[in-house]
């Protein structure tokens, strides 16, 4: 393509003497027009465009009657349509467009502003038509400057699109220069300089392969024009997680151990969450105890590395999971990538667990501390069985309390789940270190269970 810097020739007195200045524009810089302006030379088919701004340097304001080029291969672009009222220092911008189908050595127009007028000269050398064609097999024109836009494709992976370089002229075309930029490149080389016989035309294939994410850009130069190209590169799905529980989580006071794997090795690094619900067998009960450990929180992050199938939590394939000591369902949640993945566990209602048993020895009284948890907070009764060194049972036998009041109480005022601490005061004739046993047995709605001989 044949181009010109942007020239003035020749004054315009009639301009100066109006009220309206003309001016050729280019970034920020304004040129006055002094009556001829080339426009240089553009590729057939290519249009050329000169921005032109009309400013109103009166002092009040004053209208454009008369706006027109005339001229083959010439229009306006982006103009208002007369009559234009501009006030005082107030200015309107349009182009001057021109372009021909067909070579041309000089072209010429004829800007008329109202009573003045400037002359535009161009010219058109012969240049190849190009074509993207779309995936139904029609073609649709590409000028320079114009986007054209490949499919979506993975990182890694690539898209591609023929381009058809036509000649339509009579005369052959020699093709110097075509390179590609960018994300994209050509599909087979292409040897520059060649020649494009008249009628004839060659089809190139261009990839797009992006290395990464996002949107990706890159530019089609054939000779002095230049084609824009654009594409998205995608990061690749994550595979669908699963999650694997350890044995136990069925039952309460429990810490076990959770997985979450991946159906096929991951293409790419992807971080998610796993997230823990509860909801207790009973209504207002939740048991702030369901966590996980290492953060004691109800969610907990993990990361999966490409090529792997198994996440990892802070570097260790599984995590460790705290049941609580209250009876109801344990609902595990693993989102990434747009998939998420679900199971759950239900922890059944159980027996009162006793945990530990203190005792404390005075003359006449013997105090025991009892601490266990009820995951179904229901306990009603508890019982003690008391024997001597010999394995004897000390009278009077089984001493049985009803404490269903002072559980419900406690459990309601309470924040720990199931667990619980009691202290059972016992009167005693004569010296208590006599007892040296104890069996206990609660009652709930679970059932009940008696503890083996406590010794102490």
């Amino acid at each position: 393509m044949r181009t010109y810097p942007l020239f003035l020739l020749l004054l315009s007195a009639a301009l100066l003497r109006g009220e309206f200045q003309l001016f050729t524009v280019r970034g920020t810089a304004e040129t006055p027009v002094m009556g001829i302006v080339d426009m240089g030379s553009t590729p057939t088919g290519q249009p050329l465009d000169v921005l032109v701004r009309v400013r109103n340097a009166g002092a009040t304001m004053a209208t454009v009657q008369t706006l027109s080029v005339q001229g083959t291969g010439f229009r306006l672009h982006q103009a208002p349509t007369p009559p234009i009222s501009l006030v005082a220092g107030f200015s309107m911008d349009f182009y001057v467009r021109f372009v021909s189908d067909q070579p041309l050595m000089e072209g010429r127009a004829n800007l008329r502003v109202n009573n003045a007028t400037v002359t535009f000269l161009a010219s058109a050398v012969a240049g190849v038509n190009v074509y993207a064609i779309e995936e139904d097999g029609t073609k649709t024109p590409r000028l320079a400057g114009q986007s054209t836009v490949f499919s979506p494709v993975e990182r890694g992976q690539r898209s591609t699109r023929r381009f058809v370089l036509e000649n339509p002229h009579s005369v052959p075309i020699t093709v110097n220069r075509l390179s590609v930029s960018g994300s994209f490149q050509l599909v087979t080389a292409v040897a520059a300089p060649w020649v494009l016989a008249p009628g004839s035309d060659n089809t190139i294939e261009i990839a797009f392969q992006p290395a990464g994410s996002g949107l990706k850009t890159g530019t089609l130069s054939i000779d002095d024009r230049a084609f824009p190209l654009e594409g998205v590169g995608k990061e690749p799905p994550f595979p669908k997680p699963t999650i694997t529980i350890g044995p136990g989580a069925e039952q309460s006071a429990r810490q076990v151990k959770v997985a979450v794997n991946f159906d096929a090795p991951s293409r790419a690094d992807g971080a998610g969450q796993l997230r823990l619900e509860f909801t207790p067998a009973m209504a207002g009960a939740d048991d702030p105890a369901v966590v996980f450990l290492s953060n004691s929180k109800r969610t907990i992050p993990f990361v999966i590395s490409s090529g792997q199938s198994q996440a990892l939590f802070s570097n260790q394939k599984e995590t460790l999971l705290q049941t609580g000591t209250t009876a109801g369902t344990l609902r595990l949640v693993a989102e990434m990538g747009g998939y998420s993945a679900e199971t759950t566990v239900t922890i059944a209602p159980a027996p009162v667990l006793v945990d530990t048993v203190t005792v404390t020895r005075g003359l006449d009284l013997l105090q025991m501390s009892v601490k266990g948890f009820d995951n179904t907070r229901s306990a009603s009764e508890v019982a003690f069985t008391f024997f001597d060194a010999a394995g004897n049972m000390i009278d009077p036998g089984v001493i049985r309390a009803n404490v269903a009041e002072r559980f419900q109480a406690y459990f309601q005022a309470a924040s720990l789940g199931g667990m619980f601490a009691m202290q059972a005061n016992f009167p005693a004739t004569g010296l208590t270190n006599v007892i040296t046993g104890v069996e206990i047995e609660f009652r709930n709605q679970a059932g009940t269970l008696r503890t083996p001989r406590l010794t102490f």
